[in-house]
């Protein structure tokens, strides 16, 4: 699958993909792209620091990350857990407004196949929402699509993103 704020390639399974939208004019903080992405980080790891997860920021810039491969190697900001990258993501910017998303590794043991699983998913998300809160000093709260951006998110979908020409496009 290809998305329109690139990265690399990922096997969707035993993660937690995000995404953030927001204008650069609301948070001054977001102007930058690379400080975005620390940001963004950090608050990730705050989460998962308080589910007793070793995560920290990688510091060091990498000689030569995979192209293709996200969680292959970690770059610079990335989330990583004793050395190994296990959250990345990748942003796009227009009009003074940004998007990220990205993915974040859990435990092959949280996966939603049972009840207690479910909720085992449901507490990390709750601990990075919490994350976020608190490094971005904001209160998150639960929304749900219009019926308008349903129908737009329908249209695009069938004339744009499940397209050959938008798929298998480099």
């Amino acid at each position: 699958m290809r998305r329109f704020a690139g990265g690399g390639a990922i096997l969707h399974r035993n993660e937690i993909t995000y995404s953030l939208a927001c204008s650069t004019n609301e948070f001054p903080a977001f102007k930058d792209i690379t400080k975005t992405q620390q940001l963004v980080h950090e608050a990730i790891i705050l989460g998962l620091q308080n589910l007793g997860i070793n995560a920290e920021l990688e510091r060091k810039e990498t000689e030569r990350p995979d192209p293709y491969f996200c969680f292959v190697n970690p770059s610079k900001y990335d989330v990583v857990e004793d050395g190994r990258k296990i959250g990345g993501s990748a942003q796009r910017r227009k009009n003074k407004a940004f998007f990220q998303h990205g993915s974040i590794l859990i435990d092959s043991k949280i996966t939603p196949k049972s009840r207690k699983e479910q909720k085992d998913r449901g507490k990390i998300i709750n601990s990075l929402i919490l994350g976020f809160e608190k490094r971005l000093g904001i209160r998150l709260l639960p929304g749900h699509l219009t019926k308008q951006e349903v129908k737009l998110s329908q249209e695009l979908r069938q004339i744009k993103y499940s397209t050959r020409n938008w798929n298998y496009r480099r």
